[in-house]
């Protein structure tokens, strides 16, 4: 009896460029699925290619590596300027708001919003939604610029990032647990279960914009065949 190999898993290993760089290989773990395999075992041997050949990618192209991580440092970084400023612009105590782009140590009295507690609930979830929503949109813009950049080398370039996020949300736990416990460990804990998943997420799907579009319009055929 014929199976049908995992639809999700393969299509994968199509976006990731596997099956441009191996066309044998699809084939060998569909006739191994066939067999008897299970689809825990064909999600892994396609895990594994995936990355075999992003770790291939990056050691032959480290520069780029490094340029994919400076590149959504840098815009990870304007983002969280440009919210904390206009976080600012809500005077949260009377009518004192700091001017960060004028003068970091100076206190201004005028505001064009209201003061915070002077909102209505329905306006600060609106408010508070919204940018939580351009926070989604800039990682997956930074995964759309990755692979854009790099399209060569775009599926290796955008797990790179990820890693990067990965590791860094690592080291940031690290450093809470090496710590006495404080006042912020708990609202940091829930950060980390719940943004690094989401910014992880959200550069892939940034990232599967581009290759997904590669892979119908470059048949690719200079490296057709390649095994």
């Amino acid at each position: 009896m014929n199976r049908r190999v995992p639809a999700v898993a393969t299509w994968f290993l199509d976006r990731f460029g596997v099956a441009r760089q191996n066309d044998a290989l699809i084939g060998d773990l569909a006739e191994e699925y066939q067999a008897g395999k299970s689809r825990a075992w064909y999600w892994w041997q396609a895990l594994v290619a995936i990355a075999v050949g992003v770790v291939r990618d990056v050691r032959r192209h480290k520069l780029l590596a490094l340029r994919s991580i400076a590149l959504a440092w840098i815009v990870d970084r304007s983002f969280q300027w440009f919210s904390r400023n206009l976080w600012m612009l809500i005077p949260r105590y009377g009518t004192r708001v700091v001017f960060h782009w004028y003068d970091p140590g100076s206190w201004g009295q005028w505001s064009p919003f209201p003061a915070w507690d002077q909102w209505n609930p329905s306006s600060q979830m609106v408010f508070s939604v919204g940018l939580a929503y351009a926070w989604a949109f800039t990682w997956v813009a930074i995964g759309w610029l990755v692979a854009r950049i790099h399209r060569k080398q775009a599926a290796a370039m955008v797990l790179t990032v990820m890693t990067w996020r990965i590791l860094l949300f690592g080291w940031s736990f690290c450093n809470f647990l090496i710590n006495p416990p404080n006042m912020y460990f708990e609202s940091f804990l829930r950060a980390w279960l719940t943004m690094m998943p989401l910014e992880v997420t959200m550069v892939l799907a940034g990232g599967l914009l581009v290759m997904g579009r590669k892979e119908q319009e470059q048949p690719s055929p200079a490296t057709h065949g390649i095994s």
